[in-house]
């Protein structure tokens, strides 16, 4: 009896939402029986190098759903067609005055607490070094600031790209010192009313403004 072939060890994945993603993939084929996909999905799971570009596109599409849903900045995201209308000196003065979506961070994600967190660090006249504002903001999120969620790659700090990228946060100085823009603090302090956070203060601080 020839002897049993060793079973090659396969790769491991280093996407572990990539590889669920497929997984699910592969078992919503099955239950429609399609059998092509199923075995194209069952395929890239079993070895990476199976994943073709049909794959790739699902997968890229997945991930930037993925990073709008938990407000994560997606640096491999195309810019908006609203964006290039804007800053393009040869498009029609109508184009110049369309303007995109009024961002606003899903409840509780890093993004939200950070606006929040600085936000209150502000409202009391308190720098916002990286540690104070991790402090802050930490209430206000169910993300660590620390330890990435299992499966993922992010804290809830990585979300400070995403709030530099869209001008509603700005860092200056060494070590860093994180402040409010005017859009950041407008979109913040809508933020807060909507959570019943901050009444006092903010009502406070805009007698002062007008007196």
């Amino acid at each position: 009896m020839p002897p049993k072939r060793k079973r090659e060890s396969l790769p491991v994945c280093g996407n572990p939402l990539y590889l669920n993603w497929v997984r699910q993939w592969e078992e919503e084929a099955r239950q429609r029986e399609d059998r092509n996909l199923r075995f194209t999905y069952k395929k890239a799971t079993s070895i990476l190098s199976g994943i073709g570009p049909k794959i790739v596109t699902q997968l890229e599409k997945r991930w930037a759903q993925h990073c709008t849903d938990h407000g994560i900045f997606n640096p491999t995201s195309p810019p908006r067609a609203t964006e290039d209308a804007e800053t393009s000196t040869t498009a029609p003065a109508r184009k110049k005055t369309r303007t995109g979506r009024l961002y606003v961070p899903r409840h509780r994600s890093g993004a939200f607490a950070l606006l929040l967190g600085l936000l209150k660090l502000e409202l009391v006249d308190q720098t916002a070094t990286r540690a104070t504002l991790r402090q802050a903001a930490a209430p206000y999120t169910d993300t660590s600031f620390d330890v990435p969620a299992p499966g993922m790659r992010y804290t809830a700090w990585s979300s400070m790209n995403l709030l530099l990228s869209k001008e509603l946060i700005v860092a200056t100085g060494r070590p860093m010192v994180y402040s409010l823009t005017p859009s950041g603090n407008m979109l913040a302090e809508q933020l807060a009313r909507t959570e019943g956070l901050f009444a006092d203060e903010l009502a406070h601080r805009n007698e002062a403004a007008s007196a």
